[in-house]
């Protein structure tokens, strides 16, 4: 039996298990350069600098659950199966 042909809430699984990995592999890297900067502060680099740095990953963040929102808005209306035929 394939889960994924009967439609069920199974399909959903995966495109939420991405987005929750790449959210807490990039709130990790921000912990991780915020840890950074607290333990070496005269190795900060100039604030613009140390901003981008912080801001990339939570662009990142933002990105992957807009991308999970239009592909949970995608499976709702059926197109799971728009993939399959490319």
């Amino acid at each position: 039996m394939n889960w994924k042909k009967r439609g069920g809430p199974g399909r959903y699984i995966a495109p939420i298990a991405c987005a929750v990995f790449m959210a807490v592999l990039m709130l990790g890297m921000i912990w991780l350069l915020v840890w950074g900067f607290d333990t070496d502060p005269a190795g900060i680099p100039p604030a613009p600098v140390a901003a981008l740095l912080l801001e990339l990953p939570g662009a990142v963040i933002v990105g992957g659950i807009w991308a999970l929102i239009q592909r949970l808005r995608e499976l709702g209306q059926g197109e799971e199966e728009d993939a399959k035929r490319y």
